[in-house]
C-alpha cells in the first residue's frame, strides 16, 4: 500500500513537471494583433479581404471577419481559423488537443493529451490491479484534463480565439 502511494505521488510529480516545463517553453495563448493601416480614401487598396473605411477624421483598412493585419505591408492578409470548426473539433476531439495544436498552442495541446491519456490508462490499470494509488492518480489526471479542456473550449468559443501569430479566428 505504501509503495503504491509513493509511486502515485512520484507519477503525479513527474506529470506536473512535464506540464509545467511545456507551459514554460510556450507561454500560452497569445494576444490578438490587428494593426490599423492608414489609407487615403474609400477607393484605397486594403488587400482582397478588407476595405478602406472612415474612422473619425482618418481612413483605415477594416478587415473582413476572420482576417487581420499583422504586417503593415500586407493589410488584411492574415487569415484566422474558423471559430465554428475549432469549437466542433474541441467538443468532439478535445481529448487529443487537436484544436490547441491547430492554433499553435503547443503547451496546451501536450497538456491536454498527456492528462487525458495518463488519466484514462491509470484508471483502467488501477481498477484491473485493484491499485488505489494508481486509481487516485488517474482520477486526478482526468479532473485536471476536464478543467483544462473546459478552459480551452470557453477560450475558443468566445472572442479570445487567436492563433500563435496573434491572428483572430473567424467569428461564428
Amino acid at each position: 500500500m505504501i509503495y503504491s502511494t509513493i509511486m502515485c505521488a512520484t507519477k503525479t510529480m513527474i506529470l506536473v513537471a512535464i506540464v509545467i516545463a511545456s507551459a514554460c517553453a510556450d507561454p500560452g495563448i497569445p494576444k490578438k494583433i490587428d494593426i490599423n493601416v492608414p489609407c487615403a480614401n474609400s477607393t484605397s487598396y486594403c488587400g482582397f479581404n478588407g476595405e478602406c473605411k472612415q474612422n473619425g477624421p482618418v481612413y483605415v483598412c477594416k478587415c473582413d471577419s476572420g482576417y487581420s493585419t499583422i504586417d503593415i505591408t500586407a493589410p488584411c492578409g492574415a487569415k484566422g481559423e474558423s471559430q465554428a470548426k475549432l469549437a466542433l473539433l474541441t467538443y468532439f476531439f478535445g481529448w487529443s488537443g487537436a484544436t490547441a495544436f491547430m492554433l499553435g498552442w503547443t503547451a496546451w495541446g501536450v497538456s491536454v493529451l498527456m492528462l487525458c491519456c495518463c488519466g484514462s490508462c491509470c484508471v483502467v490499470r488501477g481498477k484491473d490491479n485493484e491499485n488505489g494509488g494508481m486509481l487516485l492518480f488517474g482520477w486526478i489526471c482526468i479532473i485536471a484534463y476536464c478543467g483544462v479542456w473546459l478552459y480551452l473550449a470557453i477560450t475558443i468559443s468566445l472572442n479570445n480565439c487567436v492563433d500563435k501569430k496573434g491572428v483572430a479566428c473567424k467569428s461564428w
